[in-house]
């Protein structure tokens, strides 16, 4: 996240790490890191014990886990724990899972509103979000997923990830809100002109994936998915092993899948979607190494659900009060190029 968590200072984050990791508060350095987008993350420092990467999330901005802040909290802490299964003990290297706390736990609370989690510094090259991997980079990924989905389901306590938009209830209650004035700050207006223009796409969309919906997935289909294996979610690690954290990564060269909050029970598509070129070479590779088929249409079912999720977030959060910040901003290009894809 480019803006800073509120209510949380480095203080505070530090405090949590002495008493959850019992990392030396004293000797702790914090750096903030603007990256990502759906977290606050800091690089620490700690004297003679290294970097760390540490993660803290806003238990009131993950909808896709729950509604309330005790779910959300049991629906991260459940998806962090997969990680740390899926690692350690089903041998998937690629995955950054969380350094456990000295109590054995994937994450703690802080303060009543968040939680922080800690991870191995990983000093490689992040792929970019809105850049496509380089042919090696994409074989490995597809080989990763293919991997993850052969793992037996019953390895992890996960929760089947139906079709459905994060914050549909705020989509719709915007889509029909859209004759009146929005306040809420200076994007509030220009969300509303640029929602009003797409709302008969944005409309089909959601019949279509209600339509989806309420087909029977049969349980053979579902596997793990990771929900989120883009190029952002993507690290190079160095060839050369340099700085390589001890039991941090695969072998030396080799990529790691970061951020696994929204790992899940779902179809392959769930994943597939993400890595599919116009060849097809990807997915014929997969079904290749897994058995499995694809199915063309689940593929642009998931990509149509990803870009109304999107949507759906974006609009929430520039209806609500908000001021013109670097995260903001940000929102706000996201959902123009957005819309512009789903009206297309």
């Amino acid at each position: 996240m480019r803006d800073r968590p509120a209510g949380i200072t480095e203080r505070d984050v530090a405090r949590a790490l002495a008493d959850g990791w019992g990392l030396p508060a004293q000797t702790l350095r914090l750096r903030y890191a603007p990256v990502g987008g759906g977290s606050y993350h800091w690089v620490i420092t700690a004297g003679r014990s290294g970097r760390w990467f540490v993660t803290v999330d806003d238990l009131d901005d993950k909808g896709w886990l729950g509604r309330t802040r005790p779910a959300v909290f049991s629906g991260l802490r459940t998806a962090l724990d997969a990680s740390v299964t899926l690692r350690h003990e089903a041998g998937l290297r690629f995955v950054a899972a969380p350094v456990p706390t000295l109590d054995g736990q994937s994450l703690r609370p802080l303060g009543d509103a968040h939680t922080v989690a800690v991870f191995p510094f990983l000093p490689g090259t992040p792929g970019e979000w809105d850049q496509p991997l380089p042919a090696a980079d994409l074989d490995e990924l597809v080989a990763m997923l293919a991997a993850l989905h052969r793992v037996d389901p019953a390895a992890v306590r996960l929760q089947q990830r139906e079709i459905g938009v994060s914050w549909r209830d705020d989509l719709e209650l915007a889509l029909r809100e859209l004759g009146r004035p929005w306040t809420g700050g200076p994007f509030t207006e220009p969300v509303r002109g640029l929602l009003a223009g797409a709302a008969g796409p944005v409309r089909r969309g959601l019949d279509a994936l209600d339509r989806w919906a309420r087909a029977t997935v049969a349980a053979e289909s579902l596997v793990i998915t990771h929900g989120e294996p883009h190029p952002g979610n993507i690290i190079r690690m160095p060839a050369d092993g340099t700085c390589l954290p001890a039991d941090a990564g695969p072998a030396r060269g080799g990529i790691m899948l970061i951020d696994w909050d929204t790992v899940a029970l779902a179809p392959p598509e769930r994943d597939l979607w993400m890595v599919a070129t116009e060849t097809g070479d990807e997915l014929r590779r997969y079904t290749e190494l897994t058995g499995r088929p694809v199915d063309a249409t689940a593929l642009e079912l998931y990509r149509l659900r990803w870009a109304l999720d999107d949507i759906s977030c974006f609009v929430r959060d520039l209806r609500a009060p908000h001021r013109r910040t670097p995260g903001t901003e940000h929102a706000w290009q996201a959902l123009e190029t957005t819309i512009t894809q789903l009206t297309r």
